[in-house]
């Protein structure tokens, strides 16, 4: 627009007005002299009045405008491209406008205002309307603004004006802001330009240019303007047509011009078009289809916490690089989750190919009929950004919202349907049991769980969408990990600072860190921080290769792209990165993808036996999958095998084809690495573990006797009852089960209660029981050796239901400062990666020893460090040992019935049955402490 617009970001003031008498004192009449701060309009306030302002404030600027602008029927506008949240602005002491809503931009026709005087002062008064947090975890939250979102949940609350502002002149026509779209119809060539207007009384014409998308031919049309119209249409026919596709991102253009009869001055836009088609389709309508061709979501969860600039704001060079950093691992969509970055960031996914889930950012927010009129006001403009570009493919209305309004759901749906005729929509991500299934184009569910619960879900969400009307299904937010801070590099950085952005806990992760090293050894801390982000990575291949070997899954998205301040969940860490490799991801997120999938998906395995595998092929890539796939196994240092399998597989589909792995005898854990490679896939690898048969003592281990457990005990918790820790759809396929001795080790014999005493004469003597009772530990504290099989009944320590996915695995070798033959140096690998799956798979609790105060009087060897939604790391132990009185305790909640559990399961019992197993270990309990565990006699 060159001269007829006059860019305003820099040589505002701001100044706080925390008592709210600005408005009573008419500062636009007078202002304060004193008190005000240089600041810009393209960054949040908080960068100028400080990261705890979150009141009201008022921003002032000065402007002399071209004298060219005035008169000839010329109108002069005033525009704001995001304010948060609440605005008034005043021109030379005139109220010009209100605005209430952050992200959409907005604009006051000034001219009046002006009078004619080149010289403009602004005044704004700006409201955050802030979020205040619950006094309570778990009430309904936070408050603020309707369309607030969640990004003050996890970040801070950015704001004032932070979009930037322009002045612009124009004739009597004005394009309203987002004015502009174009709408492609790739069926018939057909291109639909619609021009909205501000209100006006004037006539004149509406002239379009439009460039075809891949080709230089230029078209034009036009329009008579009537007076008061505003809206207006032109039509064109494209000769050919060239699609729009993540691979092929092919963008055409309509530049419009806006003139008033007999005047000269005149408003130009322009927008972008990409021909493309999005539909349900496929087998049994349940697949996404891009162009005719299967699509499935790759996506990553994207709630815009931005450190270096608070507001959602990231610069056009950093969303490149972000972007082609996603694109590299595999990702081919972003979901913008209740959060609207500057349009920069929609016009460079339109360029680049990348898919944008859109989540209107509506959480949890009240719907009480008064405020319906004004959620339809906002919705309506967020419909104007998101029908501007081809890369925004599904659209929702809001997430998690347990309580959305029946008629608001019913109005959006309709209005999302008439303004995004070629996108996806859906009233509601989140929970299938909180969602209209008359108001989604396809079933969603947000679940987070643990890999040992995974496949058992996926049998129940299967069985429950077979029950429902054909659909594509998704899961919008699902399978996260979490890492460990690289503390050291935070603290270099940050000095004594604590920015916003600053992992919650870090002080304590760090004391945490010294900590381990001081009673570990000083690898332990290094070889931590690497397990974590190990255990991270399988947590999302894992649980992605499980989703993708079903048709009927049409995508995922994974959380985060980027850590935020109480957990370190993101691709990228808190100092921006890349947590994984290419190398990495890639894998499992590539279009065409090899999957393992063995018996019951189990990651131990039996040694000396032959075991059914099946190698898949989950194809999305460009045309039918037709080739051999080359498998290459290793067990441990043996040299390779190999075997091939054919497959054929059309587009959208999944085949899989059996083989078996031939494990020779092994005499302790060795892995065996599976790695399979065809021309047109990419490459994977899984490592399984063989084990040895586990081995007990041959005399002085026993079997307790113990009371079985009650109806009432075997009970699920609110955890067990549904999937995603109770939210989700309920748990048929899989149930917890409890310890039972009997047929972990039938071959030991059965010590009754009455026996105990006659038991502590033996030397050593061990017993493994799933309960303590008084004569348990009566045996304990004479010298006994016990292992508990804990749990939720009584007889155990406390306990609580543990979700890995927010857990960092701390598994403790044997070291300089640690004795004992456990677990060995250098040997904890196999450990680590069964923890995840065959180790928690019926069962997944830990003893709460932090809680509990007890974490540095045991010893751990298997602890996992909570910081998920705590950031303040915190400790539970799934494994440990301690001395009480003259005897060893060994408590373990882990899932034995497996052949990784079984085999350790006999190491922890030789152990605790070794002469040298007390003077070993460093923990120490309270006798007092564990009686008050013991269940009645």
């Amino acid at each position: 627009m060159g001269a007829r617009q006059l860019e305003l970001l820099r040589k505002w003031s701001v100044r706080p007005d925390t008592e709210d008498v600005g408005v009573a004192e008419a500062w636009w009449d007078e202002r304060p002299k004193d008190g005000w701060l240089s600041c810009r309009t393209d960054e949040a306030w908080q960068h100028t009045l400080g990261h705890g302002f979150d009141n009201i404030a008022w921003y002032r600027r000065r402007a002399r405008l071209p004298k060219k602008w005035f008169g000839g029927g010329q109108r002069v506008w005033l525009r704001f491209h995001a304010v948060a949240t609440d605005c008034r602005v005043w021109v030379n002491g005139v109220e010009v406008g209100a605005h209430v809503g952050d992200y959409i931009p907005f604009e006051f026709d000034i001219t009046d205002a002006l009078g004619g005087d080149e010289q403009c002062e602004i005044l704004c008064r700006v409201d955050e309307i802030k979020g205040v947090p619950p006094r309570v975890q778990g009430e309904d939250p936070w408050g603020g603004h309707i369309t607030k979102g969640f990004h003050d949940v996890l970040g801070l609350q950015h704001g004032g004006i932070w979009g930037g502002v322009d002045v612009r002149v124009t004739g009597p026509l004005a394009f309203r802001p987002n004015g502009l779209c174009a709408a492609a119809d790739p069926e018939t060539g057909r291109v639909r330009v619609l021009a909205e207007l501000q209100p006006h009384d004037a006539e004149g014409e509406l002239r379009v240019r439009m460039r075809e998308p891949g080709s230089d031919t230029v078209r034009t049309g036009r329009a008579d303007i009537a007076p008061g119209q505003t809206e207006a249409e032109v039509m064109f026919d494209c000769r050919e047509v060239v699609r729009w596709s993540p691979d092929a991102p092919v963008l055409g253009e309509v530049a419009a011009t806006l003139r008033g009869k007999g005047v000269a001055a005149e408003d130009e836009t322009s927008a972008r078009f990409g021909f493309r088609t999005l539909e349900i389709g496929g087998e049994d309508h349940r697949s996404l289809l891009l162009n005719g061709e299967p699509l499935l979501i790759r996506g990553v969860l994207e709630w815009a916490i931005e450190p270096e600039h608070i507001a959602p704001a990231p610069t056009a060079d950093e969303v490149r690089e972000r972007f082609a950093g996603l694109r590299e691992r595999g990702f081919n969509c972003v979901c913008l989750c209740m959060v609207y970055p500057p349009e920069v960031f929609f016009d460079i996914a339109d360029e680049t190919g990348m898919l944008l889930w859109q989540v209107h950012p509506v959480w949890k927010a009240p719907m009480e009929q008064p405020l319906l009129p004004e959620y339809r006001r906002l919705y309506a403009e967020f419909f104007r950004r998101d029908r501007r570009h081809p890369s925004v493919f599904l659209v929702s209305a809001t997430c998690e919202h347990e309580a959305f309004d029946e008629s608001l759901g019913s109005w959006w749906w309709e209005q999302a349907g008439r303004h995004l005729p070629a996108t996806l929509r859906q009233v509601q991500t989140g929970f299938m049991r909180w969602s209209d299934p008359d108001r989604t184009d396809l079933y969603d569910e947000h679940t987070y769980d643990n890999p040992g619960r995974w496949v058992r879900y996926f049998d129940d969400m299967d069985a429950d969408l077979r029950a429902r009307e054909p659909r594509p299904f998704v899961m919008g937010e699902t399978v996260i990990g979490t890492s460990w801070p690289d503390t050291d590099a935070l603290l270099e950085r940050l000095g004594d600072e604590r920015p916003w952005w600053a992992p919650k806990g870090l002080d304590e992760a760090h004391r945490l860190g010294q900590e381990l090293k001081r009673r570990f050894g000083d690898t332990t801390l290094d070889r931590f921080r690497d397990q974590a982000d190990v255990f991270s990575l399988f947590m999302r291949k894992f649980q992605s290769e499980v989703f993708r070997e079903r048709a009927m899954h049409a995508g995922w998205v994974m959380n985060h792209l980027r850590d935020v301040p109480v957990c370190r969940c993101g691709f990228l860490d808190d100092l921006g990165r890349w947590r994984f490799t290419p190398e990495q991801l890639a894998p499992f997120l590539a279009d065409r993808a090899l999957l393992l999938r063995p018996a019951d998906h189990a990651t131990s395995l039996d040694h000396d036996a032959s075991h059914p595998v099946e190698i898949g092929v989950s194809n999305f890539g460009n045309g039918t999958f037709d080739g051999t796939v080359r498998v290459e196994i290793t067990v441990g240092d043996l040299a390779p095998s190999d075997q091939r399998v054919r497959l054929r597989t059309l587009p959208g589909e999944i085949a899989f084809e059996a083989l078996r792995l031939q494990l020779p005898a092994v005499d302790e854990p060795t892995p065996v690495r599976v790695h399979a490679h065809a021309d047109g896939a990419t490459s994977n690898t899984w490592t399984l573990w063989a084990f040895p048969a586990p081995s007990l003592p041959e005399s002085g281990v026993s079997r307790a006797e113990t009371a079985p457990f009650t109806d009432a005990e075997r009970e699920p918790s609110f955890e067990e009852r549904r999937y995603s820790s109770g939210w989700a759809i309920d748990c048929e396929a899989w149930s917890a089960q409890l310890p039972d001795p009997g047929s972990l080790c039938p071959e030991l014999p059965v010590t009754a209660p009455e026996q105990f005493a006659d038991a502590a004469g033996e030397q050593p003597a061990t017993m493994v029981t799933t309960r303590l009772t008084p004569q348990i530990v009566e045996f304990l504290e004479g010298g006994g050796r016990v292992l508990l099989l804990a749990s939720k009944a009584a007889g155990s320590p406390p306990t609580c239901w543990v979700n890995l996915y927010g857990q960092c695995p701390l598994l403790l070798e044997q070291g300089p400062t640690r004795r004992g033959d456990l677990l060995r140096a250098g040997e904890s690998g196999w450990l680590l990666d069964t923890l995840g799956l065959d180790l928690n798979r019926d069962s997944s609790r830990a003893v709460t020893t932090d809680a509990l105060g007890i974490a540095d009087y045991v010893e751990p060897v298997v602890r996992l460090i909570v910081t998920h939604d705590k950031g303040v790391p915190e400790a539970q132990d799934q494994l440990f040992f301690a001395r009480v009185g003259e005897g060893l305790l060994a408590v373990s909640t882990l899932d034995h019935d497996n052949p990784a559990g079984r085999y350790l399961l006999g190491r922890i019992v030789r152990h605790l049955h070794s002469a040298s197993a007390p003077e070993a270990c460093s923990g120490s309990l309270r006798p007092e402490l564990v009686r008050s565990w013991a269940a009645p006699a």
